[in-house]
């Protein structure tokens, strides 16, 4: 700084000098020489005042940071400690040695990967992997300044809803493709598999695909956040759907239900939530069978069989993938038939329901997102954009509806690189999750009235309303499509955090 002032006033004062010499025509030398030296005087003094100023100006700016980040500005680090919304905090200081905040961040990339299904029984839903994929490319290669001048892309690995071959696939997307994220993995079992991993490693765990209560943890694990409808809050919304049945004298006091569920994490948690606010009914809801099915059972014959023979009020199918088909075939099949039929949430969609075929009829679940495939969103500008972008990426949501839940969870992880992108220091990995913990806004694949929502410590749940559906046999296509029962059910920011213990919040 100071070479380069020395510098400009040389220059300076030799321009100056020459203007002196030019006007000095007809005196001497002499007082030519010693009017140049005057002005090089003052140019030194002009030029020093002008530095001081700067320096000062500077120091000025810096202080004000400082006094930002003590304050605790979103995104700032201090000693090691990055601050979010509400409360909420990243300490890297706990990062492992050689811990980077830009991995899988390049000038002109954000590499994103994940583990998912594309083998075994729940294969359909490999369609969300590639729909992600396509709306991640074609999206940020529209907008790459929102990114930082970056697209963003996605790897996947195929771990065939085997916990095992989730952490080896996340082990080599860490290690060997030096990915900057894990965006939105599928299956509960899978994500606890890496759940403690992927905090260890200090990676963030974006929109974990599964709606588990362990992922709303910001406390003891800030790297990882959740997506949709806790299980255990879809649960509680079954029993308050009996209820009000009840209520309305469309279903008997006590009534009766025979349960069929998923044995792993994910199905007991939704039991587990049920079975909670059963207990909460004063007797007015009876649990009078409890199946539970494994998760790579070729067929729910006998589990449907001796539910069946309690001839419940109500059934509740807590399943996944073809078993949800199954399950709606089955109890079609059988000769047991309940008042009301209720099936989880993830079965949702043309890709459980048009195997059914007429099975799917008068089945309930908590709902209130769009389906890529359903005429009813024709149109709509969201579910349009979806059917161009997979179109041109060869991803075909006509035969795998699936695809569609790819918006689910693609379009806020692209706002939480936005947000990053608008933090200090731009997109890191501690400045995404404090953008995702801060997202708030109208998800345009859910119903009007279900909003994206978390914030900080304050609120570690992404979605907490819904809208129960309950599905009709629409002739023309073959198949039951959803139709809205009732008004949105908003519980948003009451779900109280989980502090996951390895078995239960």
């Amino acid at each position: 700084m100071k070479n380069r002032s020395k510098a400009f006033t040389r220059l300076l004062a030799l321009l100056m000098a020459f203007g002196v010499l030019a006007a000095a025509c007809g005196s001497s030398v002499d007082d030519a020489v010693d009017a140049a030296e005057d002005v090089e005087d003052a140019a030194e003094d002009v030029v020093d005042d002008a530095t001081d100023a700067a320096e000062d100006a500077v120091e000025d700016v810096e202080d004000a940071v400082d006094e930002a980040m003590e304050d605790g500005e979103v995104g700032s680090i201090v000693d090691g400690v990055a601050t979010g919304t509400a409360g909420f905090t990243i300490d890297t200081n706990a990062c492992p040695d050689g811990w980077s905040n830009t991995q899988g961040v390049t000038d002109d990339e954000v590499l994103l990967g994940h583990s998912f299904i594309f083998s075994g029984t729940l294969a359909g839903y490999g369609a969300i992997s590639d729909g992600m994929k396509a709306w991640f490319e074609a999206k940020s290669a529209e907008d790459p300044e929102a990114y930082g001048g970056r697209t963003v892309t996605l790897v996947a690995k195929d771990d065939g809803y085997e916990p095992a071959r989730t952490v080896s696939n996340i082990t080599e997307l860490l290690e060997k493709d030096g990915i900057f994220a894990a965006a939105s993995m599928a299956g509960t079992p899978n994500n606890l598999a890496v759940y403690d991993t992927l905090n260890d490693e200090c990676v963030p765990h974006l929109f974990a695909a599964t709606g588990h209560p362990a992922w709303g943890d910001p406390v003891n694990h800030p790297w990882t956040t959740p997506s949709f409808l806790s299980y255990t809050t879809e649960g509680q919304v079954w029993a308050q759907y009996i209820l009000g049945l009840q209520d309305s004298g469309d279903l008997p006091n006590p009534t009766t239900v025979g349960n069929l569920t998923m044995n792993n994490d994910f199905g007991l948690a939704m039991l587990n939530g049920f079975k909670g606010a059963v207990d909460q009914s004063d007797g007015r809801i009876e649990i009078v069978g409890d199946e539970l099915h494994d998760p790579s059972a070729p067929n729910l014959v006998n589990e449907i069989t001796t539910l069946a023979g309690t001839d419940a009020d109500v059934v509740i199918v807590g399943t996944a993938g073809v078993a949800c088909t199954q399950g709606m075939t089955g109890v079609a099949e059988s000769s047991w038939e309940p008042k009301e039929k209720i099936i989880a949430a993830v079965c949702f969609g043309a890709g459980q329901f048009e195997p059914a075929a007429a099975a799917g009829d008068g089945w309930v679940l908590t709902g209130g997102l769009k389906d890529i495939r359903s005429e009813q969103y024709d149109g709509d500008e969201t579910v349009e954009e979806g059917r161009r972008i997979f179109d041109d990426a060869g991803v075909d949501w006509k035969q795998n509806a699936n695809a569609g839940s790819a918006l689910l969870y693609s379009i806020p992880t692209l706002e939480a690189l936005k947000a990053a992108n608008e933090l200090p220091g731009g997109i890191t990995r501690t400045n995404l999750v404090i953008g995702a913990r801060a997202l708030d806004f109208q998800h345009p694949y859910y119903a009007d009235g279900i909003r994206w929502h978390m914030d900080g410590l304050d609120d570690a749940y992404t979605i907490e309303a819904t809208q129960l559906v309950k599905h009709a046999l629409n002739d023309d296509i073959g198949y039951a499509e959803p139709e809205p029962v009732g008004d949105i059910i908003d519980v948003d920011g009451t779900t109280d955090p989980c502090e996951w213990d390895g078995q239960t919040c």
